[in-house]
This record gives C-alpha cells, structure tokens and sequence, in this order.
C-alpha cells in the first residue's frame, strides 16, 4: 500500500520520493519479473473534486524475448499521470493499485532483446540469432521469423 492521506497534501500540493519492494504493489506477472525495488518519484495535487499525481516509476526488469525466448534484462523509467475522484469523506488514496496497473499494461508488451531478432526456427526450434540450421533450405524457403508467410499451402 502507498496511501496518501488528503489531508497532508498542503494547497501547493507535494512531492513524493520512495522506494517500494514489488510485492508491496503485488507485482507479480508472468511475462516479466521485477528485479529491483521501484524508485517512485511523484507530483501529488489536489483541485477541487480530484488528486492528480504525476508518477515516475524506475526500476529493473527481467523480460523473455518476444521471438528468440532469451532473457532480458533492461532498466526502465517509466511515467504515468493518475487521476483520483475523491469526495468530502476520501480520507486517503492508495496509490498502489494503479501504480501495479499501469506497469502490467506497459510491461506486458511485446519485448525483444533486439530490433532485428531473428527468432526460432519453427521447424528445429534453434535460436537464429546464435546458430543457422538448414530447415528453410530443405523446404526452399527464406529463413527467420515469418519464413513460411506468405506460403499457400494445399488443404484436401
């Protein structure tokens, strides 16, 4: 949890500069793992019937590439602007939650360890990126990710 009780953010607003294990945002999601706590830096500011909060997320990642499957490990900072409705009773926000939320929607893109990775070979299953196999040749096609496309093939 990360609450901001309303009533210690002053007219000007604050700033807010933590750091937070993973699991205090249960990020836990099996197409990344989080490898270092998360530095949080944050603009938090009332008006009127909301708290805006512009965060800044950094922290370390470990990732599988999209085509090849290797592990990856990249850093990342990350920012997001938050928006919390509150009415006269809100006592606080917790900005966990949605913290957790925008990091599963951005890190559950498609990641690759490099622009032009080649992937596996969907015969073989060989990383193309470290070694060449002879499947493609022996179908007469070119090699890499989406060698096949673009084949007719015969249903009967």
């Amino acid at each position: 949890m990360l609450k901001i009780f309303l009533r210690d953010i002053p007219d000007i607003g604050m700033n807010l500069d933590t750091t937070l294990a993973c699991d205090e945002v249960s990020l836990k999601d099996d197409s990344f793992k989080c490898l270092s706590p998360l530095h949080i830096k944050a603009r938090i500011e009332k008006a009127d019937d909301a708290v805006l909060v512009k965060v800044q997320i950094d922290a370390a990642y470990e990732f599988n590439c999209a085509r090849c499957l290797d592990a990856l490990q990249r850093e990342r900072s990350d920012r997001y602007d938050l928006y919390f409705e509150i009415t006269p009773e809100t006592e606080f926000i917790d900005l966990a939650e949605d913290i957790r939320q925008e990091l599963v929607i951005t890190l559950s893109g498609v990641m690759l360890c490099r622009e032009d990775c080649r992937g596996l070979c969907p015969d073989c299953g060989v990383n193309l990126n470290k070694q060449t196999c002879d499947c493609a040749q022996k179908r007469g096609e070119a090699s890499g990710l989406f060698g096949r496309a673009g084949k007719s093939v015969n249903i009967e």
